[in-house]
């Protein structure tokens, strides 16, 4: 019989956003959507030019909001992001601080597709007061379906949340 280890749910601190980020970069690396706007055919690559991405996107979702973090046997194994009522949006001091991380490891086109890819969402954001969820991930080999199903039970339970979809239609 495998041994079951506990799964604690807790704000990160700022000095983890790093790390929340490279699961990120992982965890997201072959969601179609984000392959279709990084454009970076390697796996690994990919990986690594994510997380350096979601390192200044998480900070700003920190200033804004809050991140909760998945932790199994002291290792942080999934995140979710959320933005507080009003601060669903980045402005664009927090765009500006994003592009350098849009433009390392990635090609030249990237940037404009991120772009797009934000106004899509800021389109598409509800009026009415509501938290903003996202990004999500779980370190990618605990995907199965009762892990997932479990981390999503316990980061949703008895919210009511707004789900930025990652592409035009997939909402």
């Amino acid at each position: 019989m495998t041994p079951t280890h506990s799964l604690v749910l807790r704000l990160l601190r700022s000095d983890e956003l790093e790390e929340a980020a490279q699961l990120v970069g992982r965890g997201m690396r072959d969601n179609p959507s984000n392959m279709t706007v990084f454009r970076v055919p390697d796996r690994e690559r990919r990986s690594i030019a994510m997380g350096l991405f979601f390192v200044p996107v998480l900070k700003g979702i920190y200033r804004r909001g809050l991140i909760l973090g998945a932790i199994r046997s002291n290792r942080l194994v999934g995140i979710c992001g959320m933005a507080r009522p009003g601060f669903c949006q980045p402005d664009v001091i927090e765009k500006i601080r994003v592009l350098p991380a849009a433009m390392i490891g990635n090609p030249i086109t990237t940037p404009v597709r991120i772009l797009n890819w934000v106004g899509e969402w800021a389109r598409r954001d509800p009026s009415e007061p509501h938290w903003h969820l996202g990004p999500v991930a779980v370190e990618p080999i605990l995907r199965g379906a009762r892990d997932r199903h479990r981390y999503a039970q316990r980061l949703l339970h008895g919210s009511r949340w707004h789900w930025r979809p990652c592409i035009p239609g997939n909402g």
